[in-house]
């Protein structure tokens, strides 16, 4: 099994997983551990990954079902599956704050 780090984010939702690799072929022990994180910490976070968006939807569907692409926000080019979040100051997210 891959040891990795997990840092939670706050006392009570999110964690930061340090240490694995998700471009890689990830066997089903290191799979169903990034699972119960997922479960216990509601919100995961992966920095600095150098993923293809292949790579990106076969780790998603490594969990199940991928929901269908969404019908407003825009998509990784030739990959629906992934849709985009990009927010800077000349795009801000169109969420109430």
């Amino acid at each position: 099994m891959t040891n990795y780090q997990i840092n939670n984010l706050t006392p009570t939702i999110g964690a930061e997983i340090s240490g694995i690799d998700l471009s890689i072929d990830l066997n089903s022990q290191n799979l169903d551990s990034i699972y119960k994180n997922l479960i216990e910490h509601k919100v995961i976070f992966f920095r600095n990954q150098n993923l293809k968006p292949e790579d990106h939807i076969a780790f998603a569907k490594s969990f199940g079902d991928i929901e269908p692409p969404h019908p407003i926000y825009p998509h990784v080019k030739n990959f629906p599956e992934i849709t985009l979040l990009e927010n800077d100051l000349s795009n801000p997210p169109d969420t109430d704050e």
